[in-house]
């Protein structure tokens, strides 16, 4: 950069999402950088609120790049931007987005198959289409409970998933560059209602996660019906009950936006739990 000192190397920050916290008073912004390693001389981020003429005023500066999120206290609705800037002072084309009691969630994924559920979706729009756009040259398809999809760039989205579901797990299989690599989704929407039922039945089911996280798998499966299962499976890890011990296992809690196998006795047709 040092013969071109007024351009930014690489394409800036995206994303960017503002969520009003009226109980608070404040703003909290969160946004990604997929690019971020492309030049070692950015060196972090400029905030700016948007006013009606157009012009923009700085508010905040992150003098760091690791950091994808900031909260504005004192702020509620408004227009906000965000630019990433370098060692020189240039800075990336702002991105700006209107703030909103939209809830956003930053899923870090991982090369191969990453086990997730969605916390927060569009009333308007939850079409696999929208919501896995940001990222679909590295995406192989999507694996559900006795569903799937995979994207073709000829002829896009083919199978039986056309949309996500809040109460659904799903398998998102990547193919990234590099193995060690990992890629940011992020996803904003709307909350889903904590008193959400699960239908279950025996066998296998690929359900979703959205309550407190963590939350200890005793106290996120009442004990009523604790006997009825036989395991509970996340992505690598695994816990079933036992009748002195209580869970064992490698999997001691539920996090939201993970999705997890619940295995149902096969004796048991239906079951109902609240989320």
């Amino acid at each position: 950069n040092e013969t071109c000192l007024d351009i930014v190397f690489g394409v800036g920050p995206s994303d960017l999402y503002a969520q009003i916290n009226s109980e608070e008073q404040s703003v909290t912004l969160t946004w990604i950088y997929n690019d971020i390693n492309i030049s070692d001389q950015i060196s972090g981020y400029k905030i700016y609120e948007a006013l009606e003429d157009d012009s923009m005023v700085l508010i905040s500066e992150i003098e760091s790049t690791q950091i994808i999120s900031a909260v504005l206290d004192g702020y509620g609705d408004g227009l906000f931007c965000l630019t990433a800037y370098d060692i020189y002072n240039n800075e990336t084309d702002p991105i700006c987005t209107q703030a909103s009691e939209f809830s956003n969630f930053n899923f870090v994924l991982t090369d191969g198959s990453n086990l997730i559920s969605f916390p927060y979706l569009s009333n308007d729009d939850s079409t696999i289409d929208t919501i896995l756009s940001p990222i679909i040259e590295y995406v192989d398809g999507v694996i559900g409970e006795g569903i799937a999809a995979y994207y073709n760039p000829a002829i896009g989205w083919n199978g039986t998933i056309s949309n996500l579901e809040r109460r659904k797990g799903y398998w998102i299989k990547l193919d990234l560059d590099d193995a060690e690599s990992t890629l940011i989704l992020s996803v904003s929407g709307i909350p889903t209602d904590p008193n959400t039922i699960y239908n279950l039945h025996d066998g296998a089911n690929l359900v979703s996660y959205i309550g407190i996280s963590p939350t200890l798998l005793s106290d996120a499966i009442p004990d009523d019906i604790e006997p009825f299962f036989e395991a509970v499976i996340g992505q690598g890890v695994a816990a079933s009950p036992d009748p002195s011990l209580g869970w064992v296992g490698s999997l001691d809690s539920l996090r939201i936006g993970s999705g997890y196998w619940l295995k149902i006795n096969p004796n048991i047709e239906y079951l109902s739990v609240g989320g």
